[in-house]
């Protein structure tokens, strides 16, 4: 026995050194960090959002930054930031508003830990005006604004590009609304329009033609989808095209003057459109002003749409509600004497659904008794819901009345409050929303100069 424990006596020896070593050694730096094959130095490997702006909160993710926030600097160029919170792999940080006056411009940007300083990366930082919160004006006064829009759409932050869409015009912003140009040809476009993403948008021109286009703030591109061309579906050659929904790229519905609902599936060619849907009162009719007779269609997704249009019964012509619910078609009659006439539409979501009409009276459908029931709200001449029971309303217009109001609804538009005094004689015609985010723009009546106000929540 003796002569074994002296043989072995050097390998325990050893091995107990080895695990003594291992125990007394942290996993990682003494800042919680670890991971880094031993080195406790901090490392950057990556951030996000990839665009900075002024004012913005970034994330940085790496190594090593430990767990104690007031050993965290943030050196973005030569101005020295505090962090908001750290963890052993992330760091959050918000760029200074006034890092920049305009413009854009490349940060060295490293981090010191307890005085350790890490990798250096260059980030570019981009200019916004940092806005402020609820409702204020981004412009008050514009000659050259968007005039009337049917449409509106944002792309919002960083560019602040938009587009207000009317019969027969497109304008378009890059200062969030500040100033308006048109970027094409009047008496180009025709009545249909719907923006999905940055990567598609659907405008209806020359009456008969879908223009594709796909946003970039650098390189923006469109084509023409030629539906004229068409002449194997005779519900769709001649007609002009008066509604959009567009689902994703190069799918999505659009709508005929006398009611035909098209499906797009991957492509404008013959082979990937197919006729979905005709009322009930369909009847195939030329183009004209009397004949143009279904002109507004909104929705949520692909089986969920809502369609307003006046066909003639018997001769009459007569408000109707097309809704497209859980994939299922219902169709809606009404008499001008009850409800006026179906003005805008509104699929907040699937329990939501709204029409206004023009008498500025409010409607939603009772989903239990499957009827269209109007509401008891001020007088209102647009809607806009962020989701199912938030939204905003701008009062109609009326004789004799000088100020009007922006409202607002919390439970799906069964009662609302004044949500903001808009300065006198300025009246709303359009809203849209984007991140929680709505944008609405009118004229000072009297003068046609045109305004935009926004709210940020």
């Amino acid at each position: 026995m003796s002569t074994s424990f002296k043989l072995h006596l050097p390998v325990v020896l050893l091995l107990s050194t080895l695990l003594l070593f291992a125990c007394s050694k942290p996993g990682g730096d003494n800042n919680g960090g670890g991971g880094n094959g031993g080195n406790t130095t901090p490392r950057i490997d990556s951030y996000s959002p990839s665009a900075i702006t002024t004012g913005s909160t970034v994330t940085l993710t790496g190594l090593n930054f430990g767990t104690n926030l007031s050993n965290v600097t943030v050196m973005l160029g030569n101005v020295s930031i505090t962090a908001t919170s750290v963890t052993a792999g992330t760091i959050v940080f918000t760029v200074p508003a006034n890092l920049l006056a305009s413009g854009s411009a490349v940060f060295d940007l490293r981090v010191l830990i307890a005085g350790v300083t890490s990798n250096t990366i260059q980030v570019t930082v981009s200019y916004v005006v940092v806005q402020p919160r609820g409702w204020f004006y981004i412009n008050k006064d514009m000659s050259n604004g968007p005039g009337i829009p049917r449409e509106m759409y944002f792309y919002d932050d960083p560019h602040q590009f938009g587009f207000a869409f009317a019969r027969g015009n497109l304008s378009a912003t890059s200062n969030d609304g500040a100033s308006w140009g048109g970027i094409w040809p009047d008496n180009h476009w025709g009545s249909a329009f719907h923006v999905y993403d940055e990567d598609e948008a659907w405008i209806e021109t020359n009456w008969y033609d879908i223009w594709v286009y796909n946003y970039d703030y650098f390189n923006a591109s469109a084509y023409y989808a030629r539906l004229d061309t068409i002449t194997s579906m005779p519900a769709l050659s001649g007609k002009a095209i008066t509604g959009a929904y567009v689902i994703k790229r190069n799918r999505g519905y659009f709508m005929t003057h006398d009611g035909s609902i098209f499906k797009a599936n991957g492509s404008f060619k013959p082979s990937d459109l197919s006729l979905e849907y005709q009322p009930s009162v369909y009847a195939s009719l030329p183009l004209t002003y009397e004949n143009n007779v279904f002109y507004e269609m909104k929705g949520i997704d692909s089986n969920n749409l809502i369609i307003s249009g006046r066909p003639k019964l018997a001769g009459v012509t007569t408000p109707m509600i097309i809704l497209k619910r859980n994939g299922i078609y219902h169709e809606y009659f009404f008499t001008s004497a009850a409800v006026g006439w179906p003005y805008r539409v509104q699929y907040a979501d699937n329990n939501n659904i709204f029409f206004l009409s023009l008498n500025y009276d409010l409607y939603k459908l009772n989903l239990g008794t499957n009827t269209w029931v109007k509401l008891n709200t001020p007088k209102f001449d647009e809607i806009c819901f962020i989701n199912g029971t938030t939204g905003y309303a701008s009062t109609g217009w009326a004789s004799g009345v000088d100020d009007y109001y922006i409202y607002k609804t919390t439970d799906g538009g069964n009662t609302w409050t004044m949500d903001f005094a808009l300065d006198r004689f300025h009246y709303i015609y359009t809203m849209c929303t984007k991140n929680n985010k709505v944008w609405a723009t009118g004229e000072h009546i009297g003068t046609h100069k045109n305004f935009v106000v926004k709210f940020n929540p």
